[in-house]
């Protein structure tokens, strides 16, 4: 016989498949959320190393300002070699105060040459420029070289200073010597001196050692440093970066990231590619899925290895053709039930029912026809009978029919009620009518239920031989 798989475990599997859906595009969409959270978080921490280091830098200007204004001679012997390209120096003792205040400058800002941005190139450096052309540099030996510039050269430095923010900090995007660096951040600070004059002393950094901080291995993301113009200074994309500009790249759909570092002149924006975020997030979330799948999975075969059980346990106490209690559980429940009444001394009455000639109806229409023809009169007793009575099929074409707390006059009164009813119904779309042959019997205190039984079949026995289609009581 085979078993079909009840209706509701193949609902209950698209129920659990949709779940899964939804439960599963929620932790992708938290992962996802969460994994830009990260980035944003990194982004701020970088853009926050940065900032601070920048302060670390204006608090060295600051204190060599202070220093500056409070000095007035020193000891020539701390001073190291000086070359000068327009003087000849071997002792350092005739070295001028200026020079001995410039040398000073120089001396106090020496860190900033060891500084978290320093680097084997020339173009991160530390210089001093006085209003008159006088540039002295610190090279990467710690030793300080002085010359004059042109005037024209000096004086487009300072006309350029003058578009920066007033006060004694500033800061330019490039160099202000424009001399070919040109991704650089100059910081500077104004020193005014009644020997040396008005001054700048300038700390200039490559911002490819920014761009260090800035870059990631992670190919979800890409970064962009725009300057303070909106020019872009660097990128981490290879290709097509011809293409890019701020504007265009603030209205792109994928999520994006924006800060602005270096004390708000330059604009700093990552943005995240959506289809790379979620093969992350799924990669991330492969071992949760499979869990959850696994114990939904676990679960419906439990519930369906249930249901087959149960399923299984109604097929052997069901009768396939008229889906009535068969045989076997008849046995069961009217035994209980003769014995429940024999205690509450209640009556209890069979029904034994055959279908006359039914052989017939499989010869003339089929076995498929005979089967609905026997289903329909199984209905027909369902409908015809108590919740509390138990109607079941029987050997071949016959029924059995347990009353609880029926006296023999009221079932033999129920069995020909029946018969005349299966007589009068037409069953099938064929039309086919059949007539039945009914035996009944009441139940005494001495009797077992296979003992009814033989006298119901007997008694049946005797009605088909006065004619068929009769009740008779055993």
């Amino acid at each position: 016989m085979k078993i079909v798989p009840p209706h509701r475990i193949k609902t209950c599997i698209l129920i659990f498949c949709a779940l899964y859906l939804v439960v599963a595009a929620w932790f992708i969409n938290k992962d996802m959320q969460r994994q830009i959270a990260d980035y944003e978080r990194k982004l701020v921490d970088k853009v926050r190393v940065i900032e601070q280091d920048l302060a670390r830098v204006f608090n060295y200007f600051d204190a060599l300002s202070a220093q500056y204004k409070t000095m007035s001679t020193m000891d020539t012997r701390s001073v190291k070699a000086i070359n000068v390209d327009d003087l000849t120096v071997n002792n350092a003792s005739v070295l001028t105060l200026e020079q001995q205040k410039l040398q000073a400058l120089l001396e106090l800002n020496r860190a900033l040459t060891i500084f978290i941005y320093s680097s084997s190139s020339d173009v991160n450096r530390v210089y001093f420029l006085s209003q008159t052309g006088v540039f002295a540099q610190q090279n990467q030996a710690n030793q300080i070289h002085v010359k004059q510039l042109e005037a024209e050269k000096a004086q487009a430095v300072f006309e350029k200073l003058g578009s920066l923010p007033s006060g004694v900090r500033s800061m330019n995007y490039g160099s202000l010597l424009n001399d070919g660096i040109k991704d650089s951040l100059t910081l500077v600070s104004r020193i005014n001196d009644k020997e040396l004059g008005f001054g700048i002393l300038a700390v200039e950094l490559e911002l490819s050692l920014v761009k260090l901080l800035l870059d990631n291995n992670d190919q979800a993301i890409s970064t962009y440093l725009f300057s303070p113009n909106k020019s872009l200074v660097f990128t981490d994309v290879t290709s097509n970066i011809t293409a890019i500009d701020f504007e265009s790249l603030l209205t792109v759909p994928a999520p994006y990231l924006s800060q602005k570092p270096l004390l708000g002149q330059f604009d700093l924006i990552q943005v995240i590619d959506r289809k790379k975020l979620l093969t992350n997030s799924i990669n991330a979330l492969l071992p949760t899925f499979f869990i959850m799948f696994s114990i939904g999975a676990l679960s419906i075969v439990a519930f369906y290895s249930l249901e087959l059980k149960n399923q299984l346990k109604r097929l052997a106490f069901t009768d396939t053709k008229t889906e009535l209690m068969n045989e076997r559980a008849f046995k069961v429940a009217a035994s209980g039930l003769i014995n429940l009444a024999k205690r509450s001394e209640q009556k209890t009455s069979l029904v034994l029912c055959d279908i006359d000639n039914f052989h017939k109806v499989n010869q003339i229409y089929g076995h498929e026809v005979a089967d609905k023809v026997m289903f329909q009169i199984g209905q027909l007793m369902l409908d015809k009978f108590r919740l509390s009575d138990i109607v079941s099929s029987y050997v071949g074409d016959e029924f059995l029919i347990a009353l609880p707390n029926t006296e023999l006059s009221d079932a033999i009164r129920l069995s020909e009620e029946l018969r005349k009813q299966v007589e009068a119904t037409s069953h099938t779309d064929k039309k086919v009518t059949v007539t039945v042959t009914l035996a009944t019997a009441e139940c005494k205190h001495s009797e077992q239920f296979e003992d009814v039984i033989k006298r119901l079949e007997r008694a049946l026995a005797h009605a088909k031989e006065l004619g068929r289609n009769n009740v008779i009581s055993a």
